[in-house]
């Protein structure tokens, strides 16, 4: 008898591999510098000579990596038989865009007396990113007070202290509030 093990069962007959394609998906088309590259739903067609064309799970892809900023191509492979078809495309690997910033005042003191030299020590200033992240700030800052046309550490009431950061080229604002009480001891005559 035959063996049957020995014997190559095409299921494409004799269709010949001639190209395949990978399409990107337009979320996995940029990234962030650091972030992690997927191709979850990256489709890659496989073409034949007779004209036909069918969706395939390509046999590799390899990542670039995404430590750097700028233009990055993906190559994909994939093997059918005998034949092995190679494709690329480009992403962009990124700077993250610095969207806003926040304001930590857990430590910084927010109640003063009348005549008190105002001071913002332990103030932490992070900067909000397009993706998501928060990095502590440690550049240059301006702060001033909202609305208060005299030194607010003389009047006593609430008082709004705006902090200023420039980054990016452009000015990101966050305020934190701010307690003068009157100096006078209460309740002795």
């Amino acid at each position: 008898g035959t063996d049957l093990s020995q014997i190559e069962i095409d299921d494409y007959g004799k269709k010949v591999l001639t190209k395949i394609e990978a399409i990107p998906d337009e979320t996995e088309k940029t990234f962030f510098i650091g972030d992690v590259f997927t191709y979850n739903l990256l489709k890659v067609y496989a073409y034949y000579d007779d004209g036909t064309e069918r969706k395939v799970i390509p046999t590799k892809v390899f990542k670039p990596k995404t430590d750097t900023k700028g233009t990055k191509t993906v190559t994909v492979i994939y093997n059918e038989g005998d034949y092995t078809e190679y494709a690329t495309y480009t992403i962009e690997v990124v700077e993250p865009e610095i969207i806003g910033i926040e304001l930590d005042t857990r430590n910084v003191q927010t109640v003063f007396y009348k005549g008190d030299t105002f001071n913002n020590d332990n103030l932490i200033i992070l900067l909000l990113y397009s993706n998501g992240k928060k990095v502590r700030y440690d550049g240059p800052y301006d702060i001033s007070f909202v609305d208060d046309a005299e030194d607010p550490m003389l009047i006593v009431g609430k008082h709004t202290v705006e902090v200023s950061v420039t980054a990016q080229d452009k000015e990101f604002i966050a305020t934190y509030k701010i307690e003068v009480h009157d100096s006078g001891v209460k309740g002795v005559e």
